[in-house]
């Protein structure tokens, strides 16, 4: 069965899925978790597109709750939870397994219970069987949906970070097998609340431990005091204190402190952060870029094309775009400058954009966090960065980071991307060194973009980017509508204007050597030796000669074929015009087969009947 169909079954089942890199936990959608979804037209999409991607879904969405575990160490402290005292759905992973239990309500966020013990809920995903891990692991249900169990309720109180306190009853004077775990973690949370640290929590349990029938292992008692201790007591231990039996004059360390301090240990199993992206590649959400430029360069011109195409979910720059309401602010040029442009790019009433031009609203930055408010713009270009924030000094270094801070917490808390179009200096400043004012501007922002208009009239773009690849200078070029396409990298359009330019002299001057055309053509000895090689590879130019003394290279144009033979010959796009290669994705899956959707549960996971490991062998293979 294929990765196709495996895929639409969860979504006919009502899992909000998406897909994820083949062998790899990166999503694959601009959006990341937030586009799963049920639909089976977008899901065959997807994987119509990416016929090998791993399934991924937020358990959340689904009405669970997914504790991972890793190894031994995530084992113990799963254990000293009580998370294992009764089975429940199981999927095996590369490095150990996740449980999966009931959603108790609410909302989870990801929490680390203790080193290699992670929580998936409702603000993270979990790779779904039959996904392959990028060790070639294979991902496999065990068991089935009727045996998942309810959340231990003490882990639940850890959720919202409080046991249950007033309502605590004593503990019984026998305490059974099944009900070790849960009482005894209730008991050493009541003493962290309180600043107890580990080790006179686990001296308390292990007194207890006398009344467990059988006891616990001091390994368990162990594993449930490192646990609790994780957490930071309700009221705050200052050192030197006393408090219950902190008798060292310390207070207990939590891994995270309310003065915002992170433990290492902690810092090592925070999951890695997916990028999403408002431009592809280009701009990411809650991030702030600067597009910069000297006057007639075009910076006004790409601005306001990138927020037309983003308001429409079109692609810019040959990148796809996250659509959704767009901000922008002319506070540079007259309205009728903005009306006129937009109306040229083909703005439509029914656009999702809203235009701002005049002089800058008095406090500005409440009046932009009003209209970020109300609008919740995925993008806002501000036209221009000086117009928007009014800086006195843009050399001072502590000015423009205290112009740029507030718009980055703005933007940042509501996954906005800013694009603040800004001036480049006077003189031939070199590559980003060119943006006007002070090295704080090019520090702030998560992208820079470089627009240059050369003395050719040439334009061109160049990104400098914090995540994401830099994009390498590039020909910009504006179709009819004055909206700017990406064409080949300047490097290339330099070297097919020396191509032409050799060609156009060679046709006067046949059979000249190449010391000959450097000096006879503009353009310098080694720009000039690189476009001939290029022109011979191509077949523009022929070439005689050994090469030695007395009988040089000599390159002449290609002599006309004989009439009757190539009466069509090759047209070649001019490098200046021609965008990126996009490679177009396939129509179906393997062999461009669309997928049956129609096929039984592929997982066993919804019919108890069926292997729930023999679909993953015949979707992906055996460690495939």
């Amino acid at each position: 069965m294929s990765a196709r169909a495996i895929a639409a079954h969860y979504a006919a089942r009502g899992w909000p899925i998406f897909p994820v890199q083949p062998r790899g936990k990166e999503p694959l959608t601009l959006i990341g978790f937030k586009a799963a979804t049920t639909d089976a037209a977008q899901v065959g999409k997807w994987w119509a597109t990416w016929p090998d991607a791993n399934v991924a879904c937020v358990p959340g969405q689904t009405g669970h709750v997914v504790i991972d575990i890793d190894g031994p160490e995530g084992e113990a402290a799963a254990r000293g939870l009580g998370l294992l005292s009764e089975p429940t759905l199981i999927v095996t992973t590369a490095r150990g397994r996740h449980l999966w239990f009931t959603h108790p309500g609410g909302t989870i966020a990801n929490v680390v219970l203790a080193p290699h013990l992670d929580v998936r809920a409702d603000h993270g995903y979990v790779l779904l069987p039959p996904s392959v891990h990028p060790s070639g692991a294979v991902y496999r249900w065990v068991g089935h949906l009727g045996d998942v169990k309810p959340l231990p309720p003490d882990v639940v109180a850890l959720f919202n970070g409080q046991h249950q306190r007033s309502s605590a009853a004593p503990l019984p004077e026998r305490i059974p097998a099944g009900q070790r775990n849960a009482l005894l973690t209730s008991l050493a949370g009541s003493m962290r609340r309180r600043g107890a640290s580990a080790a006179a929590i686990q001296a308390a349990l292990e007194e207890e431990n006398r009344r467990c029938s059988p006891p616990l292992d001091s390994a368990e008692l162990a594993a449930i005091a490192a646990s609790v201790a994780r957490y930071a007591p309700a009221t705050p231990v200052h050192r030197g204190e006393h408090n219950g039996a902190v008798t060292d004059g310390r207070a207990p360390l939590s891994d995270r402190s309310d003065d915002g301090l992170t433990h290492i240990r902690e810092l090592l199993t925070e999951p890695e952060d997916v990028v999403s992206w408002i431009v592809d590649g280009l701009l990411p959400a809650g991030g702030l870029s600067v597009l910069a430029g000297k006057p007639k360069a075009g910076k006004s011109t790409t601005a306001r094309a990138l927020a037309l195409r983003v308001s429409r979910g079109e692609s810019f720059l040959g990148r796809p775009t996250t659509a959704g309401p767009v901000i922008y602010l002319g506070l540079e040029d007259p309205r009728r400058v903005t009306r006129g442009h937009l109306t040229s790019l083909g703005a439509r009433e029914t656009d999702n954009l809203w235009v701002f031009t005049g002089t800058r609203p008095e406090k500005a930055l409440l009046w932009l966090e009003g209209v970020l408010a109300h609008v919740e713009p995925v993008l806002l270009v501000a036209d221009t960065l000086q117009h928007l924030l009014g800086v006195t000094n843009l050399n001072d270094y502590a000015e423009v980071v205290t112009a740029l801070s507030p718009v980055l917490h703005l933007v940042r808390s509501r996954r906005t991307h800013a694009l603040l179009v800004h001036h480049a200096g006077k003189g031939e400043r070199v590559g980003f060194d060119a943006v006007l004012g002070s090295t704080a501007i090019v520090g702030t922002a998560d992208v820079v973009l470089l627009e240059r208009r050369r003395e050719d009239k040439v334009r061109t773009l160049t990104t400098l980017q914090r995540v994401g690849e830099d994009l390498p200078e590039t020909v910009l070029v504006l179709n009819d509508r004055q909206e700017p396409t990406l064409g080949a990298s300047l490097r290339e359009y330099d070297a097919a204007q020396l191509g032409e330019r050799i060609i156009t002299w060679l046709a006067d001057h046949p059979d000249a050597t190449e010391q000959a055309i450097i000096e006879a053509v503009e353009g310098g000895s080694a720009p000039l030796g690189r476009a001939l090689r290029e022109l011979l590879q191509q077949e523009k130019v022929t070439r005689e000669g050994k090469g030695q003394r007395g009988d040089p290279y000599r390159y002449s144009p290609p002599r006309p074929a004989p009439k009757g033979l190539g009466e069509n010959p090759d047209h070649t796009e001019s490098p200046a015009m021609a965008g990126p290669k996009v490679p177009h994705a396939p129509s179906g899956g393997p062999g461009g087969e669309q997928g049956d959707l129609s096929e039984p549960d592929p997982e066993g996971l919804f019919d108890p009947d069926v292997d729930p490991d023999e679909a993953a062998r015949a979707a992906l293979g055996e460690g495939a």
